[in-house]
Formats: structure tokens, sequence, C-alpha cells
């Protein structure tokens, strides 16, 4: 869960109709580390109210010069070719070491399945 691995920051271009993360949008490829923080499933009555929902939330550490913001997306590849789409939730947070910023943490939440 904790290595460090290939992660795209995709910052939405904003358009009249709201923010657009298809083609207009910039994407920035690095390296970063994910950690999952919570996870929750909640029953809504399956079978007559459909299947069960689940969230997680993540935190994703990147290096000091990174630049990731409350409306980006991160897109995570896994080695089965499904790309996990999560989303900034809030204000990455630049932590300090003694003398300069050591790294970024932002929490991140899942935005719907993977996608293949």
């Amino acid at each position: 869960c904790c290595d460090s691995s290939r992660v795209t920051i995709v910052r939405p271009a904003q358009t009249p109709m709201g923010w657009d993360f298809g083609d207009a949008a910039t994407r920035t490829v690095t390296i970063g580390r994910l950690e999952q923080r919570s996870t929750l499933e909640e029953t809504v009555g399956y079978p007559a109210a459909g299947p069960d929902t689940s969230e997680a939330q993540w935190l994703l550490f990147l290096g000091p010069g990174e630049q990731v913001a409350a409306a980006d997306r991160v897109m995570v590849a896994a080695a089965d070719g499904t790309t996990t789409v999560l989303e900034v939730v809030g204000s990455p947070a630049v932590v300090f070491g003694a003398r300069s910023a050591h790294h970024i943490e932002a929490t991140l939440r899942s935005v719907g399945a993977s996608q293949s």
C-alpha cells in the first residue's frame, strides 16, 4: 500500500458549464505515495434499493515542489490495468522539516468506480 508509485494529477479546465476533467484539463505525471486512511460501507436495502455503497479516504504524499489543489483529481494505475480516480478533499498541506518544505499531504476520496 505504501510504496511510491506513478500518479497523474488532473487540473480541470474551468468552462461556462463547470469543471472540465476531459481533454481541456492539464495532466501532470509525478511520483506519490498513497495510504488508505479509512473506509466505510453502507447498506442501503439491497436488492430493493440497489447494492451497498462504499467510500474510502486516502492520504497522498507528494514531493515539496508538486502542485495540487482542492479542485484536482488524482489518477492511479494498478498492475491489472485499471485506473482509480480520486478527488482532492480540501486544501493540501505543505509539511515543513527543520529548514524547508519536506512534502505535501492531500486527502483524497473515491470518484466513482475504477476505469479500465
